[in-house]
């Protein structure tokens, strides 16, 4: 949800920004984003359809300004994977973009229903809107 929230902002503001958006368990490589994300996200007039799943690689250490993650589980993982390819200066909790320093996870919405999705929708819509004022 958050690549498609900050591929759209980005592109409506016609910044020239590459991003992608991979994890940190290899469940569901090559699928597509959860029904409920797409639903969610197609209200708000974001499409999502493209974005397919994949793994965190170590080159992406190499090729991406900025790492961000979305619970202390990931965060805990790709410290890890960055500490290997000796990358000290991310990753980051993406809602730290908001609350700086408070560690705040954006929950699996799995389990919450469509109001999780939402919920998730709302935060991760924050975190880059204030991310996007940052890089202007």
């Amino acid at each position: 949800m958050a690549h498609g929230i900050f591929r759209d902002k980005i592109e409506k503001l016609g910044l020239k920004i590459s991003i992608e958006s991979a994890g940190t368990s290899g469940y569901h490589i090559g699928q597509s984003a959860d029904q409920r994300a797409i639903s969610t996200l197609r209200a708000k007039g974001i499409d999502i359809l493209d974005l397919r799943s994949r793994l965190l690689i170590p080159s992406d250490f190499d090729t991406y300004d900025f790492i961000f993650t979305m619970d202390e589980n990931n965060q805990s993982d790709v410290v890890k994977m960055a500490r290997k390819n000796n990358h000290t200066n991310f990753p980051e909790m993406i809602m730290n973009v908001a609350f700086p320093n408070e560690n705040i996870s954006v929950p699996d919405p799995y389990y919450g229903g469509n109001i999780g999705f939402e919920e998730v929708y709302k935060m991760l819509d924050t975190a880059t809107e204030i991310l996007i004022e940052g890089l202007k």
